[in-house]
């Protein structure tokens, strides 16, 4: 194998190791990422909340839409919101 070879097929690999995030454009244009954060209530429970960003957290990113939820947007801010249905 060359050298060019070997270069392409490592890159190749390492692509398919990063995520990618689940993105979403408003109507302004912008770019909003989806995290998603585990966080502990004062009750003690768990939950993950969701939210947009305008730039990626390596840690935080999530890659698909969560199951039984929508993508909403502020009328006023234009900041997409995850909303659950049933």
């Amino acid at each position: 194998m060359t050298t060019s070879a070997a270069l392409a097929a490592w890159q190749a690999s390492a692509a398919s190791q990063v995520k990618q995030p689940y993105t979403h454009v408003n109507s302004r244009g912008q770019v909003f990422y989806l995290h998603a954060r585990n966080v502990i209530r004062r009750e003690g429970t768990h939950w993950r909340a969701y939210y947009f960003a305008l730039a990626p957290k390596v840690d935080e990113v999530v890659e698909e839409l969560p199951a039984e939820h929508v993508i909403v947007e502020n009328p006023v801010s234009r900041l997409p919101l995850l909303k659950r249905f049933s």
